[in-house]
């Protein structure tokens, strides 16, 4: 049986795996297809596509778009988007520097709380040359001894409901799904098992969510199974991914740690607009 993640980050943006030595791995746990959903650019996208051609892997062009409502985070997956159209690289540059705003400001309230120095040159030397995040940051806490692991540094310092939280002055979730759709992509609404709140679920498809990320490592079984009861009931497209950033496993990157079968991939192919 054919298997794809869906769900994949690099060093593009918070990853810690160039997008070659993804698709190297992928390609080694015998996955079909992968795609490369990193945040707020496709910067990786060029190299994995010509890595994946090279061994013979598919990569489905992917992107991850933050995007914030009512005091939540939300997360839309693209997929398929005609990335190399000019605007659309314009679109994503301004919410990168967006990103590198939000950064600092997190850094100042590391300081003014918690009297802990960063600095932007510091946290650029961890990030290369993506846009900072908050991932970027706890690897900092971390390489500080401050936390031992991502996990604490968001369940302390920088997670949404944090003391050195700040929100993204970003997009709307329905200005992300026309972002999306603009370009000829799929908009997904990523890992609705961790907004914790379906009635911004139900929101979210009404502003025209083509499908939902059903298959995910933190959604419980229940969760799924409402999930898929969801996406019969509007008609949505299902996928699935590991979410993979720098979890490893017995020194084996976690790609593919949720995989999805490949038919779900089909179906989304048939969901293309060109």
């Amino acid at each position: 049986m054919k298997y794809a993640d869906l769900h994949i980050h690099t060093t593009a943006s918070d990853g810690i795996l160039d997008p070659r030595e993804v698709v190297a791995w992928a390609k080694k746990i015998s996955l079909t297809a992968i795609s490369i959903t990193d945040h707020d650019t496709t910067c990786g996208l060029n190299d994995a596509i010509d890595e994946g051609d090279r061994i013979g892997l598919e990569i489905i062009p992917g992107i991850e778009l933050g995007t914030y409502a009512n005091d939540y985070e939300i997360h839309i997956l693209g997929y398929f988007i005609d990335y190399n159209q000019p605007q659309f690289q314009k679109e994503l540059e301004l919410l990168r520097v967006e990103r590198n705003s939000r950064a600092q400001k997190m850094i100042l309230k590391l300081k003014d709380i918690y009297g802990i120095n960063l600095d932007m040159d510091y946290l650029k030397s961890i990030a290369g040359n993506a846009a900072i995040s908050r991932p970027h940051i706890g690897r900092a806490l971390i390489e500080l001894g401050i936390v031992t692991d991502l996990h604490e540094a968001f369940d302390i310092y920088i997670g949404n409901k944090c003391p050195a939280y700040v929100p993204r002055s970003t997009l709307s979730p329905k200005e992300g799904i026309e972002l999306i759709e603009e370009y000829g992509g799929i908009p997904i609404l990523a890992h609705p098992g961790l907004i914790g709140n379906m009635d911004i679920v139900e929101q979210i498809i009404q502003m025209g969510i083509e499908g939902i990320e059903v298959f995910y490592p933190q959604h419980t079984a229940h969760q799924v199974g409402t999930l898929i009861d969801i996406c019969h009931r509007n008609q949505l497209l299902m996928t699935g991914g590991s979410d993979f950033h720098d979890e490893f496993i017995n020194n084996i990157p976690a790609i593919g740690k949720q995989k999805l079968p490949y038919t779900y991939v089909e179906f989304l192919k048939k969901s293309r607009k060109s």
